[in-house]
């Protein structure tokens, strides 16, 4: 019984990894950043885009910024780097992943279209030594970032402390496909920038998307000043 479980899952994560790597090998797509433990890349959103968008560039200050307000908060367990509350959540990034991922993410954003979405695959060892993986992707319409956070610091073969020996399956190139039984919501910090599901009209990641690890922020009200984006149209 276990092993049909594993075959049948792992056939279906096999199946998914191919459809999201066959969207970023796609004409349009190319890595900005591409190392064993990081990689930034640009690629065909999956379920499109509109070409009258706009353009929005940030930063790398100011990613630096998206990347520290995104927080997430388990729905079934209390992670062990002791940085959960129930009001706050934990940071969906460490310190060195936001020193890393922001300039690829800033110079991805700048060379991407409104037909793109900028993926991260970012890896970093857990306390025993095993690769715990945060992956996702983001991009801008109409002055709103979407965000969506595939995972975090999950494991490719969690499902259960039984399955210790499943073999480690490499998602690099399919960013945008959940892994393993790692379930949380995706909060940003501070709220007042974020866009109501109800109202942000997003479908683009497709409905096998879990909506609750994607957040829409609000650029204008995220940087209203001097480091408020530029905007122009493609």
């Amino acid at each position: 019984m276990v092993f049909a479980f594993l075959f049948a899952r792992s056939l279906v994560i096999l199946t998914a990894g191919l459809f999201f790597s066959g969207c970023e090998t796609g004409s349009t797509s190319f890595p900005i950043l591409d190392q064993p433990a990081i990689r930034v890349a640009v690629m065909s959103r999956p379920h499109g885009g509109s070409e009258k968008s706009g353009h929005v560039e940030l930063s790398p200050a100011q990613m630096a910024r998206v990347l520290k307000g995104l927080r997430i908060i388990e729905r079934n367990k209390i992670i062990g780097f002791g940085l959960l509350t129930k009001k706050e959540g934990a940071p969906a990034f460490l310190v060195e992943e936001i020193y890393r991922l922001a300039p690829a993410l800033s110079r991805g954003l700048r060379l991407s279209s409104a037909m793109d979405v900028v993926t991260f695959y970012s890896v970093v060892a857990g306390p025993k030594g095993e690769p715990l993986i945060t992956s996702g992707g983001l991009f801008v319409n109409k002055g709103r970032l979407h965000v969506l956070l595939a995972n975090c610091r999950s494991r490719p073969s969690e499902t259960s402390n039984s399955f210790d020996t499943v073999t480690e399956l490499d998602h690099r190139h399919a960013p945008l496909l959940p892994m393993g039984r790692h379930q949380f919501h995706l909060q940003f910090d501070p709220e007042s920038v974020l866009v109501p599901k109800d109202r942000n009209g997003d479908n683009s990641w497709g409905s096998s998307i879990d909506s609750s690890q994607v957040v829409v922020l609000d650029l204008v009200r995220l940087f209203p000043d001097s480091v408020e984006p530029a905007v122009s149209e493609n």
